[in-house]
């Protein structure tokens, strides 16, 4: 979700606050900022990351990173990406099944 606020360093500050000692934040990004496409801006993303620059900023508010992994399905095609908005925006539910299986 920090990839949706105005200010994530404020955003990490609080989950900071609020973690239990000793508790786990799992936290899931979008990366690279040369890989944006009009799909981040149809999902209100205010940033992609830089996986250093994450970590550097996960660190500064007192988090230690006990594992990393990049995964995900970025499509690179941009008529996957329109097709995907379209369903997303008529077909909301079949969409997001469909996105949570995959």
């Amino acid at each position: 979700m920090v990839e949706h606020v105005d200010d994530d360093e404020t955003a990490l500050a609080e989950l900071s606050r609020v973690c239990a000692p000793g508790g786990t934040l799992l936290l899931s990004v979008p990366l690279h900022e040369a890989a944006w496409t009009a799909f981040d801006d149809f999902v209100g993303h205010r940033r992609r990351y830089e996986p250093q620059d994450l970590a550097d900023k996960l660190r500064r508010h007192g988090f230690d990173i006990e594992r990393s992994a990049v995964f995900g399905m970025q499509p690179k095609s941009p008529r996957l990406i329109a097709w995907s908005m379209w369903h997303l925006t008529h077909h909301r539910e079949r969409a997001m099944w469909w996105y949570n299986h995959v």
